[in-house]
This record gives structure tokens, C-alpha cells and sequence, in this order.
């Protein structure tokens, strides 16, 4: 029958090789990732490499407008011919990198500035001059970089945390050395920690903020802008709702082309709503549509500034709330940056406090247990709140999607029932999550609680002292406790899946004051059972304190503490 030794042996093995899997999948969705943020890179530096491209005059020989209806765009066809160093060349492309646009009207503008006998200024590569744009590259395309990017940095980012770096674990190789390599070494895994974390969230928040811009700002701004916009009779050329199929289902737009005239010359234009995209709902957008059938007349709204500018309906939608899906990633990214900026400090004050988790040059193992410390919390106030929104948000953003469809559904008059409730156990849970925001915020203003213990290693069989006091009005607690607690972290492996839980397994009383006793201040002695087991890789100790105040959040903070078996009496007698 194998030992335990032998279990914990193959166990260990299970886990290594899982570990080894998700480190390929991940690797190679990081890659995939990169490969794609490459193609963007590269395509972004040809688009630069026009703004060194001579510059000549071109005359446009014809141009036009061409309809992709599978593409969902209107493109300009183009053709020009230009002199290069005394030769003649024919030319057809507009810019680098463009594909058409979505709206009929910017097209036309294009064609009406390129009409035929214009002559305008292009750009030729003069190291093949049968290259040529009209126009050079629009750099801000380069912006969308940060989506792939955001594809490389989530799974590097589980990568760092799988394999263990800046972590820290009491009793560790790490906190075993001594001298200058150990101290420089333990000082600089926090600050790795907090870079890659930077990096993460950094992107999250580039990506989430820079994308509500086109998708929700600018929007809103035309509505803004268009309510100066005067209105003019204008004659449905065609109208319909257009099917979008994707993987989880088909969605739906109002589709219309009017033309309209001002000062005496005619304009065709397909906007219909500033909001452009597809939802679900094909009813909502019937019924639209069946108010602007083809050949009728309506009245749009034209910039007088910018006849090509123009518009069915210039009024807010329930739509424009999907602009806002990107926000949700920003505030995760603004949210991510926080946790990194409070770890960055921690591990700045680590690093300037001596104490059993961030030794000092040179020191010793018995300068490390020797004392006294002073405890930090795991996790200050802010940062709880600032774990709580994000949690919050992340979940219920999720949920919102999918609430939305079922929104759609109702006021369409066809409500999905399954898909309600399907949905019912994941809005309690989110409405749950969303509780615990106000909560933590008026922890905030809760006394925070001051440790003092006056060894920095508790032993098994000795016996420490506990200093305790608050800042802020610590007079509200009406009853504090404070205990000793042991989890125990378990590793199972199953197949190919492995699962990790965390559990407490023990607890040991140290103060328990009820109401009518002083709890602001004082000392109490901590007595550790000869029998307790020591901090290991899978045992780990914290010292709980809950002081409770009615009717308001209670103060709940933990402090990490080190316990190691073997009391410094039954040392020095096996030492005689």
C-alpha cells in the first residue's frame, strides 16, 4: 500500500503536468493573440511609410459609387493618372487600408470630391512609383492594436499567476535566505507582481475607454449637434429590416436610403439613427420601417453646414446603452490599476519595514523571530470597495447583455420565458453582489483596528502577546473578537482537471469581549497549542478581528501570521 509520501508524490506529479496544459493552451492563445496584434503592427507601419511618399498632382479621369450589399458597405472606384519624373502612370487606389464605408453619403462625398477632371494632390512611393494614394494612411487606425494586445495580456497575465511569480509563501526558499541576494530578491517579486498587473489591467483600461469613444461619445455628441439640424421632405428610396445571423442568433437593423434636396442640388444619404449596429427585436424594427416604406415621404434632418450630413431620426434610443458595454471593461481596467497602485505602496512600506515577510539585508534567522511587529491587514478599506465594484460590475455587465435581449423581447410582445427563467438565479446573484457595494462603503468610515504582536514567528507550545488599539471612534463597538484561524489549501486531480479548495481546519479563541466591556484598547496573550501545525505551502494562519457595531457594517480585517512547530523551550533542551 503506497505511503502518503507517495500519494503527495503522485499528486504533485498530476498537478505539474496540468499545470504543463494549461501552460500550452494558454502559451498558444497568447500566440494567436500576437500574431494577430503583429498583422495590426505591421499594417499600421505601411500606412506611416505613405507619409514619406513624394507628393504629385493627379487628375481623376472617372469615379463613382459602388453598392456592396454582401459587404454592407458603399465603396468609391476610382481611376487618375499622374507624371512621376517625367513618366505617366495610372492609379485606382484611394488610401491605404481602405474597404468601403457603411454610409452611402460619406461616399458620395468622396465621389463629388474626386469627380472627373479634378485635379488633386496624391501621393507616390518613389521607389515603385506605380504605387499611389490619394489620400495617405489614417494612423488612428494603429488604436486597434490594443484588442489583440488585450487577447496576449489576459493570458500571460494567468500565466504569471499560475506559475507562482511574486507570490510569496511563509516559509518559502525565499524567505530562508539571508544576506543581500535574498533581501533584493524578496523586495523585487512585489514589484514584478505589480508590473505585470499593470500591464493587464492597463490594457483593459486603453481598450475599454478608448472604444466607448466611437461607440458611445460620438454618438451622443451628434445627437447633441443635430438638434440644430433643420428639417427637410425627403422621399424613402428603399426601406427594410436587415438580418445579421451570428453565433448566438440574428439581430436586426432599420435599413433606408432617402434623397433629399438642398439649394437647388440633390443628396442621398442611408442614415437612419446616430447609433448604428444591430440588437435583437425584429418587431420594434418592423414597426419602424413600416412608417418609412419606399416611395413615401418623410421629413430628415440635414446639417446646413454639411449637406451630405443628414439623418431619419435624430432622438436617443434604447440602443445607445449598448455603447456603454465598453465601459465596462475601462472601469475593470481603472479598477485593476488601483489594486496595482495600492500593491505598488505595500510593497514599498514592505520594503522599508523590516518584518518576517520582507527580511532585511543580512539579517538572521533569529533576528526574523524576533520581535515585536506590527500586523498589516490583508486588504485595506478601499480595497475592498474597489473589489466589490469590480466584481459587481464584471457580473452584472455580463448579465446585462443577455437582460437586454430579454428586454427587447418584451416590449417586442413576444417574451422568452426560458430564457427569463434561465436568467432569474444570475440577476439575484448580481442584485447580491450589487448590495455589498454600499456596504463596503460605509466601512469605510469604520474604526480600523492596530496590531502589535510582540514576536514575529508564533511557535507551537509558546506564548505571545497581543497589543491592540483603533484609530477613528472606536467607542461604536459595541463587542470584539479575535481569533486564530488555520485553512488548509487541497489539491485533487481528477483525469486531467485538477482542483484546488481552501478550508479552514482549525480555529483557536484568543478574545471574546461582549457588550459593557472596554474594547478600545488592551493586550491579551496568545497561547499556541503544542499540537498546532506550522505554516507550509498548503497551511497557512491568520489572525481574524471583528469588532461589532450596530446597525452598521462590522469592522472584519485579517492579518497573516507565520506559526512554526517546536517551542524555543523544547530547543534548548534538546540543545543540553
Amino acid at each position: 500500500m503506497p505511503d502518503r509520501a507517495d500519494l503527495a508524490a503522485g499528486g504533485s506529479g498530476r498537478a505539474r503536468r496540468a499545470l504543463w496544459v494549461q501552460t500550452i493552451f494558454l502559451g498558444l492563445f497568447a500566440a494567436f493573440g500576437g500574431l494577430f496584434a503583429l498583422a495590426v503592427a505591421v499594417d499600421w507601419l505601411q500606412g506611416v511609410a505613405t507619409y514619406a511618399w513624394e507628393e504629385s498632382t493627379c487628375t481623376v479621369e472617372w469615379s463613382s459609387v459602388a453598392d456592396r450589399p454582401e459587404e454592407e458597405k458603399y465603396e468609391l472606384q476610382v481611376s487618375y493618372r499622374y507624371y512621376f519624373r517625367g513618366e505617366q502612370f495610372t492609379g485606382d487606389a484611394y488610401r491605404h487600408g481602405y474597404g468601403g464605408s457603411g454610409s452611402v453619403s460619406e461616399t458620395n462625398r468622396l465621389a463629388a470630391r474626386y469627380a472627373a477632371g479634378q485635379s488633386v494632390p496624391c501621393w507616390v512611393d518613389p521607389d515603385e512609383p506605380w504605387n499611389a494614394y490619394l489620400r495617405r494612411a489614417n494612423l488612428w487606425r494603429g488604436l486597434w492594436i490594443f484588442v489583440p494586445l488585450l487577447f496576449v495580456a489576459l493570458p500571460l497575465g494567468v500565466l504569471y499567476w499560475l506559475h507562482g511569480l511574486g507570490r510569496y509563501r511563509p516559509g518559502s526558499s525565499l524567505e530562508r535566505r539571508s544576506g543581500r541576494e535574498g533581501a533584493i530578491r524578496a523586495a523585487a517579486r512585489p514589484m514584478k507582481t505589480t508590473t505585470g498587473m499593470f500591464i493587464l489591467f492597463g490594457a483593459f483600461f486603453l481598450m475599454g475607454f478608448g472604444m466607448l469613444i466611437p461607440f458611445f461619445v460620438l454618438p451622443v455628441l451628434q445627437v447633441v449637434e443635430a438638434r440644430s439640424w433643420v428639417a427637410i421632405p425627403c422621399e424613402i428610396v428603399s426601406s427594410g429590416v436587415r438580418t445579421h445571423a451570428g453565433d448566438d442568433g440574428s439581430t436586426y437593423s432599420v435599413e433606408a436610403v432617402y434623397r433629399y434636396h438642398l439649394d437647388g442640388q440633390e443628396y442621398v444619404s442611408n442614415r437612419y439613427r446616430f447609433m448604428s449596429g444591430s440588437s435583437s427585436g425584429y418587431e420594434s424594427k418592423a414597426e419602424a420601417v413600416a412608417k418609412i416604406p419606399a416611395g413615401s415621404r418623410a421629413e430628415c434632418y440635414v446639417d446646413p453646414d454639411d449637406p451630405y450630413e443628414a439623418v431619419l431620426d435624430r432622438g436617443f434610443g434604447a440602443d445607445f446603452l449598448f455603447g456603454l458595454i465598453p465601459l465596462l471593461f475601462g472601469l475593470i481596467g481603472a479598477g485593476g490599476l488601483y489594486f496595482a497602485l495600492q500593491a505598488t505602496r505595500g510593497a514599498k512600506r514592505d520594503a522599508a519595514r523590516p518584518s518576517w515577510r520582507a527580511p532585511t539585508v543580512a539579517a538572521s534567522a533569529a533576528a526574523l523571530e524576533s520581535g515585536p511587529v506590527t500586523l498589516e491587514p490583508r486588504f485595506g478599506p478601499f480595497t475592498k470597495l474597489a473589489g466589490t465594484v469590480l466584481v459587481a460590475l464584471f457580473w452584472n455587465g455580463i448579465v446585462s447583455v443577455f437582460l437586454w435581449q430579454l428586454i427587447g423581447s418584451w416590449r417586442a410582445g413576444s417574451p422568452d420565458w426560458l430564457l427569463a427563467l434561465f436568467l432569474t438565479p444570475f440577476v439575484l446573484i448580481g442584485l447580491l453582489l450589487l448590495s455589498g457595494v454600499p456596504y463596503s462603503l460605509l466601512a469605510i468610515v469604520n474604526p480600523r483596528p492596530r496590531l502589535r504582536l510582540s514576536t514575529r514567528v508564533l511557535r507551537a507550545g509558546d506564548s505571545a502577546q497581543l497589543d491592540w488599539s483603533f484609530r477613528g471612534a472606536s467607542g461604536r463597538i459595541q463587542a470584539l473578537r479575535i481569533w486564530l484561524e488555520g485553512t488548509r489549501t487541497e489539491t485533487s486531480t481528477s483525469g486531467s482537471k485538477t482542483t484546488v479548495t481552501s478550508s479552514p481546519f482549525r480555529t483557536i479563541e484568543i478574545l471574546d469581549r461582549g457588550p459593557g466591556m472596554p474594547v478600545e484598547f488592551g493586550s491579551v496573550s496568545v497561547s499556541v497549542p503544542s499540537d498546532i501545525e506550522s505554516s507550509a505551502s498548503d497551511v497557512s494562519w491568520k489572525l481574524k478581528l471583528q469588532g461589532r457595531i450596530d446597525y452598521w457594517p462590522d469592522v472584519l480585517d485579517e492579518f497573516e501570521v507565520r506559526v512554526v512547530s517546536g517551542s524555543r523551550r523544547s530547543r534548548k533542551r534538546s540543545g543540553d
